[in-house]
């Protein structure tokens, strides 16, 4: 992932205020791959919706948990909607995503 932190940067959720919101970065290749970077503290909330940026609409991704190898595919309509993420407290998540070329959206 390491060349995708040289790339377009995002911030899907605002600038934490404190210890109860997430922080989130997205790191992009363009439309073509990018990496997110979720971050929990505190907070009650244990889900977020994060809508990333610089997604095609009609492409298909393959989105995946990468300490996991659990992986799904969405469209980039989705990804831009906003892809669920689900972290307990003091926890940390880090997705990639990139298009799927053998596949075509519906």
């Amino acid at each position: 992932v390491r060349h995708l932190l040289m790339l377009d940067y995002y911030r899907p959720l605002p600038q934490p205020q404190s210890e109860a919101d997430w922080n989130v970065m997205q790191f992009a290749a363009g439309s073509e791959e990018g990496i997110v970077f979720a971050f929990r503290v505190a907070g009650d909330r244990d889900e977020q919706r994060i809508a990333l940026r610089a997604v095609a609409p009609a492409a298909r991704y393959r989105v995946t948990d990468e300490s996991s190898g659990v992986g799904e595919s969405l469209t980039g309509e989705q990804l831009a909607r906003g892809l669920s993420v689900v972290l307990q407290p003091e926890s940390a998540k880090l997705l990639s995503y990139r298009v799927d070329s053998r596949r075509s959206a519906p």
